[in-house]
């Protein structure tokens, strides 16, 4: 069991961008804030020049992801995507365990519909 397409974006999301957001956002916060820099301007000059920071960020977060996602929609939308996830594997060995776990979802479908029909000539041979 995978993870749905989104998160499983948004994992590969955090990784590649989450150390970068995870020093920009507060030095930003301290800049906006910071008495000697921006942090002495009025309030009414401070929360839409606050509001407009956010906005950039926002975008250049939304701008990456979708990027993420157009890159890598197919595997994405996979049922295989769980191999995206694991760090560390050359494409090769993830095209290589792509065709195992295509495998192995059609044989498990397989065996689901046989026990299934099984299942339903089993009840209507009791019943009958």
């Amino acid at each position: 069991v995978s993870p749905t397409p989104w998160w499983c974006c948004m994992i590969l999301w955090t990784r590649q961008f989450g150390a970068v957001v995870g020093a920009l956002v507060p030095l930003v916060l301290h800049v906006l804030l910071q008495p000697r820099s921006f942090g002495r301007l009025p309030t009414d000059s401070l929360v839409p020049l606050t509001l407009a920071v956010g906005a950039v960020l926002g975008h250049m977060f939304c701008q990456s992801f979708n990027n993420l996602w157009l890159e890598k929609k197919e595997h994405l939308e996979s049922d295989y995507r769980v191999l995206l996830l694991f760090p560390h594997i050359s494409s090769q060995a993830r095209q290589k365990a792509s065709v195992a776990m295509r495998r192995a979802l059609k044989r498990g479908a397989e065996a689901t519909t046989n026990t299934a029909a099984e299942f339903v000539v089993t009840r209507f041979v009791r019943t009958g």
